[in-house]
């Protein structure tokens, strides 16, 4: 009898930075300013499995929605690896591209921006199907069109709005829909909540969630809403400064997390149980500049549990807690429990 294979994770990203560089023309020289390297995202590693959710958490500036654009390749890399179903997808070829098009979708942050205020939501959704070549029929493409739009519960009428037309929750479904008609197996969700009220918000993550056990699909949500990613993720990733600090199981980081920064982000959430009060931990000074990211750990000129100079000299190790519980920090696990 043969041996059954491990499945392979859906997603695999592996030493991933990319830079930006800034300054290369003739007017930079001119003011003496040179060339700057953006640090957006330096050796990040983590995995997605098929089915689940994935979750990168960070300040505004980190660097997690470069991350998730360069997994689908709208942003490519300096270096690394990304894997999808095993295969490295920064070599695909063209034909292979536009296959792994149809697998993988993002839904923008700002959604009114990323739809096109001169077709309707209906061409919208449909504009996927003819690049594709989906559908031969335009009546095949409108029945599809129909569908979808009631599938993020809006209504068929709505195909002849413009994005105008439609409030922001309203936008975000018709960005859903768009990257769903193509029926993907992996979802990239880019701050999806960000702006709509409580209520509306709510509204969005119950169609997504009922969207993904339809579709079976694998999310990797983009966000800096700690309260959301808590109860919707199976694993998160907390980024700073173009590094992720701290990854493991959702539950096991939002109950226990260990990193100085990760502590500081989650006392920061508001708590409705009686006789639990967290003690905030407040952070002093900004996010340093990308372009010259401190020496050692990056989050040594901020974090107030700082050892001293190792902490501004030496890349910090990684420490794993247990389970995939994963820190980057010199400071000794058993000092980290210590708060």
């Amino acid at each position: 009898m043969k041996k059954k294979r491990d499945r392979v994770p859906l997603v695999q990203v592996q030493g991933l930075k990319t830079y930006f560089y800034k300054g290369r023309g003739i007017l930079s020289k001119a003011f003496g300013k040179g060339l700057r390297i953006v640090h957006a995202v330096d050796d990040v590693s983590f995995t997605i499995e098929e089915g689940k959710n994935f979750s990168l958490v960070g300040e505004t500036g980190c660097g997690k929605s470069t991350v998730g654009r360069n997994i689908l390749r709208l942003v490519e890399p300096t270096d690394g690896k990304i894997l999808f179903e095993g295969q490295s997808l920064l070599e695909f070829s063209k034909s292979e591209m536009q296959k792994f098009r149809r697998k993988a979708q993002i839904v923008m942050q700002d959604s009114l921006s990323s739809l096109n205020p001169r077709m309707t939501a209906g061409e919208i959704i449909a504009e996927p199907l003819r690049i594709h070549g989906m559908k031969k029929y335009e009546e095949e493409i409108q029945d599809e069109v129909a569908r979808f739009l009631e599938k993020v519960r809006l209504s068929s009428e709505d195909a002849d709005k413009y994005p105008h037309e439609f409030s922001g929750g309203q936008a975000r479904r018709i960005g859903i829909a768009r990257a769903l008609v193509l029926r993907p197996q992996f979802i990239v969700a880019d701050e999806l909540t960000s702006g709509l009220d409580v209520s509306v918000a709510a509204a969005i993550l119950d169609l997504m969630q009922d969207l993904q056990d339809e579709y079976k699909l694998t999310y990797f949500w983009i966000s800096h809403d700690l309260h959301m990613v808590k109860y919707i993720s199976d694993s998160i990733a907390i980024m700073y400064l173009g590094k992720i600090i701290e990854i493991g199981k959702a539950q096991v980081i939002s109950e226990d997390p260990l990193h100085p920064y990760s502590q500081a982000l989650f006392s920061a959430i508001p708590t409705v149980k009686p006789g639990r009060e967290t003690k905030k931990i407040i952070l002093v000074g900004e996010i340093p500049s990308p372009i010259h990211p401190p020496s050692g750990c990056r989050f040594n000129t901020r974090c107030p549990r700082k050892l001293g100079t190792i902490c501004e000299t030496d890349e910090p190790p990684r420490q794993d807690a247990s389970d995939g519980h994963l820190i980057s920090c010199h400071i000794p696990l058993e000092e980290l429990r210590k708060v």
